[in-house]
């Protein structure tokens, strides 16, 4: 049996996960990551470096999927000179896992099918520690026969599929559910550990108090995870406050309101920042931020 190809465009927090648990798996994959660092750490665990989007293209057989950040860098590599569109076979089944918004994702996917390929919406979540571990969970979106034929990819960079519509903008939208709800939570801990740090009580205690309790959530039981990622290299926060950004422009579009949420990501881009983007000293309680600008 022939050797099947799958293409992975974008080697970081999550693409690296995905691309080294497909080789894993005993797939052939071919990835290109701008980052040198990346590539590195991927062609260790048996990943295929090649030099540009267009080249993953030509030579994936199985389907691709692009793990960029953006939607700008999701026009670049997929319908750019020299990218995907223009170099992948017809019919490629295209995997768009990037949290863009819903809208972003209906004009990407037209284009790509007018280009002759099948586009599938598949949004995913665990964050870094669930794509090295292959936990992800993917919300998917796309024509059945074409979701069905890249599931394989699904199953072996994580442990949960959802399919939730055959319009591929639908994953998108259900990312960012996902999102506001990390986003609304993730503030609410902080904030408790904050009010028990005012206090004196311990951060661990306080944590633990909260998983086995009415506050007890995925973010409070991963808090180190949520921490590492924010206060991290990755800019996690600024990642999470572009897919906010993002719930906000569709919701308005929608003319949906969205309070807590609009609320949420004001205190995320202003206020912590004023914190010094950290949680307060275990010592004592930090001072109330200063005013901004």
């Amino acid at each position: 049996m022939v050797q099947q190809t799958y293409g992975v465009i974008g080697l970081g927090a999550m693409g690296a996960g995905i691309a080294i648990n497909l080789a894993r798996a005993g797939y052939d994959v071919a990835a290109y990551d701008p980052v040198e660092a990346a590539c590195r750490k991927a062609a260790d665990s048996g990943v295929r470096i090649v030099g540009d989007p267009g080249v993953v293209a030509s030579e994936s057989t199985a389907g691709l999927i692009s793990v960029v950040r953006t939607a700008q860098q999701n026009e670049e590599v997929l319908t750019g000179p020299a990218g995907v569109l223009e170099k992948a076979p017809a019919g490629l089944p295209v995997i768009v896992a990037s949290t863009i918004a819903p809208s972003v994702m209906r004009d990407l996917a037209g284009r790509l099918i007018e280009g002759g390929l099948r586009p599938v919406g598949a949004a995913l979540s665990g964050g870094p520690w669930g794509a090295d571990a292959g936990t992800l969970t993917f919300m998917v979106a796309g024509e059945p026969s074409t979701v069905a034929e890249v599931r394989p990819l699904f199953e072996a960079a994580g442990s949960k599929t959802v399919v939730v519509s055959e319009r591929p903008e639908i994953a998108q939208a259900a990312k960012l559910s996902v999102q506001l709800i990390y986003g609304v939570n993730m503030m609410g801990v902080f904030e408790a550990l904050r009010l028990g740090s005012a206090f004196g009580i311990d951060h661990g205690d306080l944590q633990d108090i909260l998983c086995h309790s009415v506050a007890d959530s995925w973010i409070a039981r991963n808090w180190d995870h949520v921490r590492e990622w924010w206060e991290g290299d990755g800019n996690g926060l600024d990642i999470l406050l572009k897919d906010l950004r993002a719930v906000l422009s569709e919701a308005d579009a929608a003319s949906l309101s969205l309070p807590t949420t609009a609320l949420s990501f004001d205190l995320m881009r202003a206020v912590w920042p004023a914190f010094g983007s950290s949680l307060p000293p275990q010592a004592g309680p930090a001072a109330d931020p200063v005013a901004w600008a």
